[in-house]
C-alpha cells in the first residue's frame, strides 16, 4: 500500500518559443508556477518556487514583473509575514519545514518559495505532506486580483519576470501558453474549482511542462511505486525480478520479503530469491528514505502455487514406551508414498525404526521423515536409608538412581533433593515410561521443650527463700544435683535445669540476688529556723527513700516545725532515722499611724510602734513612740535573736494649702436651674449650705465656695448669677423701602436672645454689594454710594445666641422704592 498518491504528469513542449524568450540564470532558476491557486481572493494565496544558485542572495534585493496588471508590492518580512509562516507550518503533518530567511539571506542552492501576500489562507493550498525544508518569502500584502492568469481556450503566452539588483544581471524570466493549463482532471477547461491548481514546471532552459496538483502547494512530492519485472505467482524457492520508480526526495532504498534472500536490497532494481519456508501469499515491500528520515513503503502481493511440500505433523523424533503404538499423519500434496509402501495419508507403527513419505503436485516435492524410539521398563531406587532420623535445622540429600528423568513428590525433577522437614519422599520416573516408586521417611527430632517459670532473674532479701519449677521435657537435671521438678533455695547465684535428647541438650536459667539489710541515716541534725526560711534535709544509705511526708526523694526541704523521718522505700525492710524541727516566729512590726500621715504647720506629732520589744528608730530613739514636728520617712527597726530584723517606714508630709475654683454658667434661664460644680483641693462648702462638689441653682444671686483643709486653713471663690430670657425669636424682613420716608429704610435683623450678628448682602450675580457684624447695624439699600436699584437681593447672616450658639440663614430680600 501507498503511503502517499501519485498521478501521472502530462508533459506538453512549447515548441514555438524562441530561445529569446527565456533567460537560463546562473544566479537562481524559476521551478515552478501555481498559476491558479485555490482560496480567495486569488491573489493572496497563488505562489511560484525557485532555486538559488551557487552563491546566496538576499530577498531585500528582489523584484518581479508579474504576467497580469499587479504592481510590485516589495518583500515584507515582518510580524505578518511571521504570523503566516507559523499558520502554514501548523499545516503541515510531514517533516517538512517553512522557514523565513535569517536577514533576509538566502542561502546558496536553497528551495524558496515565493509567496504572493502575507494575507495567504493557510488552508488554501495544502502543506500537509511537505517533507522538505524550504525557505518561504512574501510580497507585501494588497494585490487580491491574480498575477499570473488563469485559463483560456484561445492561445495566449504570459511572462513572469523576477530580478535581484545584486549580483548585477541575476534574472530569470519564464513564458507559459495560458490555453494549455490543465484542471484537476487532466484535461482542459471546466468550471472555476476544477481548474483550481493549475501548474507550470520549468526546467533549466525555461522549457515549460503541464499539471494540476488540485489544492495543493508547488512543492515536489515524495513517491515510491513497486515494479515487478517478472510472474509474482511462483513455486517456493523460484524468483521474482524488481524494480521501482522513485519520485522526490528519496534518500535510499531498501527491499522485504518473506523468507526469502535480495540480490541487493539497496538497489531500485533487484531479484528476489524465495525460500521453500515462505508461507503464501505474502507482501515484498520496499520503503524509501526520505529527507526527513521518514520512511514511505509500497508493496507487490506474491502468491505460491500449491505446494508439492509433504510434511509429517507428529515430531521428527518420538519415543514409544514397550508394547505402544504411533499414527503417523502426512499434509501436502497427495497422492502420499510411504517407505512402508504405503499410499495413504496416515500410517500406524508400533517398532523402531526411521519413517519417509514423499508427495506429488504443481511444485516439486519434498520428503519428511520420522525417528522411533522404543524404551524398555525403569527401576529407580533412592540410595538413603528407609528410615531417617534428623535433628531439627539439618537438613540431608535423598539421591536417585537407574534413570536419566526424575520426578519427586516434592515436585522436584533432579537426581537428588535436599530437604529438612518430616514427610515420607518419594521418586518415580520423569519420562514418558512408567517406572516403579522408591521411597523413604523421614522424622525430624525436635529441641527438649524445658522451662523454669519463675521469672529470669529474683531479688530477695537477706533471710528470704523461693522454690523453683521446672516444666516441659523430662528427665530435669538442676545444677545442684538434684533430678526432681523443683528445688528450693535461700542464696544468690545462678540455678538452671537442663534436659536430653539423641539431637539436643537444653537448658532454663533464673539468677537470685540476696539485697542485704539497709542502715539509714539523715546527714543533718536536729534544727531551729526563722519562721519563712526552708532547711533541706539528705538520707543516706538506700537506692529509694520514703519520708514522713509522703516524698520518695533522697533529700527534702522543709519550713515548719515538725519531727522528720524516713526508710527505705525498696522491698527489703531498713531501719529509720529522724530529725526535730523547731521554727521561730518571725516579727510582725505596725506603726499605728500607718504608712503616711500629715503634720501641720508648727504643729508636732507622736508616732508609735507595737509588735516588739527592742525598737531602735531612724531618730536614734529606742522607745516604742516618738514626737516629731517636721516632714520626712521615718523608720522604726525591731530584733528577734538570730531571725532577720524586720522594719517599717512611714512618710510625714505636710497638708497641702486649700483651693476654690467654681465651674459652670453665670446666666440663668427663666423658670429653670444651673448647676455649679467645685474643684481644687479641700472640704468643700457653699455659701447656699451645700456640701461637696455640686450644687443647684434656682435664683439669681451671687454664690460662695469656700474650700478648707485638715490644717483649718480656707480660701473662697464666686460667681454672681444673672436671670435672662432663654427664650429665642428672630426677625427677619423680606421686604424694605429705603425711600427716607423714615419707614421701613433700613433692611435690620431683630429679635430675642441675641448676642450677635454678621451678615452679607449679594446681588444675583454673585457680587457682595454690603456685610455687617453689629446686632444693631444693618443695609440701608445704597452700594458705592448709590441706591441699589429695585430688585431681588440675596442675604445671608450668621447669629450668635446667648448660650454661645450659632444659627446661619439665607434668603432673599426685595427692595423696593
Amino acid at each position: 500500500m501507498k503511503l502517499f498518491s501519485f498521478h501521472k504528469k502530462i508533459i506538453l513542449i512549447t515548441l514555438f518559443i524562441s530561445s529569446a524568450s527565456y533567460l537560463n540564470a546562473q544566479c537562481f532558476e524559476i521551478e515552478s508556477v501555481l498559476v491558479d491557486a485555490c482560496g480567495s481572493p486569488e491573489g493572496e494565496n497563488e505562489m511560484l518556487r525557485f532555486k538559488v544558485g551557487n552563491s546566496p542572495l538576499n530577498s531585500a534585493d528582489i523584484s518581479a514583473v508579474w504576467a497580469s496588471a499587479n504592481a510590485w508590492l516589495g518583500i515584507c518580512q515582518n510580524g505578518a509575514s511571521s504570523n503566516a509562516t507559523n499558520a502554514l507550518n501548523a499545516t503541515i503533518t510531514g517533516c517538512g519545514l517553512l522557514v523565513e530567511p535569517t536577514n533576509g539571506v538566502l542561502p546558496a542552492n536553497a528551495s524558496v518559495l515565493f509567496l504572493t501576500s502575507t494575507d495567504i489562507d493557510a488552508s488554501a493550498n495544502s502543506f500537509a505532506n511537505l517533507n522538505d525544508t524550504l525557505y518561504v518569502i512574501f510580497q507585501c500584502s494588497g494585490n487580491t486580483g491574480g498575477h499570473f492568469g488563469n485559463y483560456s481556450s484561445s492561445f495566449l503566452l504570459r511572462t513572469v519576470t523576477i530580478s535581484f539588483s545584486s549580483p548585477t544581471g541575476c534574472s530569470d524570466v519564464v513564458t507559459y501558453n495560458k490555453s494549455f493549463l490543465l484542471n484537476q482532471n487532466l484535461q482542459s477547461g471546466g468550471n472555476s474549482a476544477i481548474k483550481n491548481g493549475a501548474i507550470v514546471n520549468f526546467d533549466p532552459a525555461g522549457n515549460d511542462t503541464y499539471d494540476n496538483l488540485g489544492c495543493q502547494a508547488p512543492f515536489n512530492p515524495v513517491d515510491i511505486t513497486a515494479q515487478n519485472l517478472s510472474s509474482l505467482t511462483i513455486c517456493p524457492g523460484d524468483s521474482i525480478n524488481l524494480s521501482s520508480n522513485l519520485v522526490g526526495g528519496i534518500q535510499s532504498v531498501i527491499w522485504t520479503g518473506n523468507s526469502g534472500n535480495f540480490s541487493n536490497p539497496n538497489n531500485s532494481t533487484t531479484t528476489y530469491f524465495s525460500s521453500i519456508n515462505d508461507i503464501t501469499p505474502y507482501y515484498i515491500k520496499i520503503g524509501g528514505i526520505t529527507s526527513c528520515n521518514d520512511t514511505i513503503y509500497d508493496s507487490l502481493l506474491v502468491n505460491l502455487n500449491p505446494p508439492s511440500n509433504v510434511v509429517i505433523t507428529e515430531p521428527d523424533i518420538i519415543s514409544l514406551c514397550q508394547g505402544e503404538s504411533i499414527t503417523l499423519h502426512a499434509t501436502g500434496s497427495s497422492p502420499f508414498s510411504w517407505n512402508t509402501g504405503a499410499t495413504t495419508d496416515s500410517i500406524t507403527v508400533n517398532s523402531a525404526g526411521y519413517y519417509f513419505v514423499s508427495a506429488s503436485g504443481n511444485c516439486p516435492s519434498n520428503v519428511d521423515s520420522v525417528l522411533i524410539n522404543i524404551s524398555g521398563q525403569l527401576v529407580v531406587t533412592i540410595l538413603e536409608a528407609n528410615i531417617i532420623d534428623l535433628c531439627q535445622g539439618d537438613n540431608i540429600t535423598l539421591h536417585a538412581n537407574g534413570l536419566t528423568s526424575y520426578l519427586w513428590s516434592s515436585g522436584a525433577t533432579t537426581d537428588s533433593i535436599t530437604i529438612n522437614s518430616s514427610g515420607i519422599y518419594t521418586v518415580t520416573s520423569n519420562g514418558i515410561c512408567s517406572s516403579n516408586t522408591a521411597s523413604t521417611q523421614v522424622n525430624i527430632v525436635l529441641p527438649p521443650n524445658i522451662n523454669i517459670t519463675e521469672p529470669d532473674i529474683i531479688n530477695l532479701c537477706q533471710g528470704e527463700s523461693i522454690t523453683f519449677h521446672a516444666t516441659g521435657s523430662l528427665p530435669f537435671i538442676w545444677n545442684t544435683g538434684v533430678i526432681t521438678d523443683s528445688i528450693t533455695v535461700n542464696t544468690a547465684g545462678v540455678f538452671y535445669v537442663s534436659s536430653s535428647n539423641s539431637c539436643f541438650t537444653v537448658s532454663d536459667t533464673s539468677t537470685i540476688n540476696i539485697t542485704p539489710q539497709l542502715n539509714i541515716t539523715i546527714t543533718e541534725p536536729n534544727t531551729t529556723i526563722c519562721d519563712g526560711e526552708t532547711f533541706t534535709l539528705h538520707a543516706n544509705g538506700a537506692n529509694s527513700y520514703l519520708w514522713s511526708t509522703g516524698a520518695t526523694t533522697n533529700s527534702i526541704t522543709v519550713n515548719s516545725l515538725g519531727n522528720y523521718s524516713v526508710t527505705s522505700n525498696g522491698v527489703c525492710p531498713s531501719n529509720s532515722s529522724s530529725v526535730q524541727i523547731n521554727v521561730t516566729p518571725q516579727i510582725v512590726i505596725n506603726i499605728l499611724e500607718g504608712n503616711s500621715t500629715v503634720i501641720c504647720p508648727n504643729t508636732q506629732i507622736t508616732l508609735h510602734a507595737i509588735g516588739g520589744n527592742n525598737y531602735n528608730w531612724s531618730t536614734g530613739e529606742t522607745t516604742d513612740s516618738i514626737q516629731i514636728n517636721s516632714i520626712g520617712f521615718y523608720t522604726v527597726e525591731v530584733t528577734n535573736g538570730n531571725c532577720p530584723n524586720s522594719s517599717i517606714t512611714i512618710d510625714v508630709t505636710t497638708e497641702a494649702p486649700p483651693l476654690a475654683l467654681i465651674t459652670g454658667d453665670s446666666l440663668l434661664c427663666k423658670d429653670d436651674f444651673l448647676t455649679l460644680e467645685a474643684s481644687g483641693f479641700g472640704d468643700f462648702n457653699w455659701s447656699n449650705g451645700d456640701l461637696g462638689n455640686f450644687t443647684t441653682i434656682f435664683l439669681p444671686q451671687q454664690i460662695i465656695l469656700t474650700a478648707t483643709n485638715s490644717c483649718n486653713n480656707s480660701v473662697s471663690d464666686s460667681i454672681t448669677i444673672t436671670e435672662v430670657d432663654c427664650n429665642t425669636t428672630i426677625y427677619i424682613p423680606n421686604t424694605f423701602t429705603p425711600n427716607n420716608d423714615g419707614k421701613n429704610d433700613i433692611f435690620k435683623i431683630e429679635g430675642t436672645n441675641i448676642q450677635n450678628i454678621n451678615g452679607r448682602i449679594f446681588n444675583r450675580w454673585g457680587e457682595l454689594l454690603f456685610k455687617w457684624d453689629n446686632v444693631n447695624n444693618g443695609w440701608n439699600g445704597y452700594y458705592k454710594g448709590k441706591l441699589s436699584p429695585v430688585d431681588n437681593y440675596i442675604y445671608r447672616v450668621q447669629i450668635k445666641l446667648l448660650d454661645g450658639s450659632f444659627d446661619i440663614f439665607t434668603g432673599t430680600l426685595l427692595l423696593l422704592k
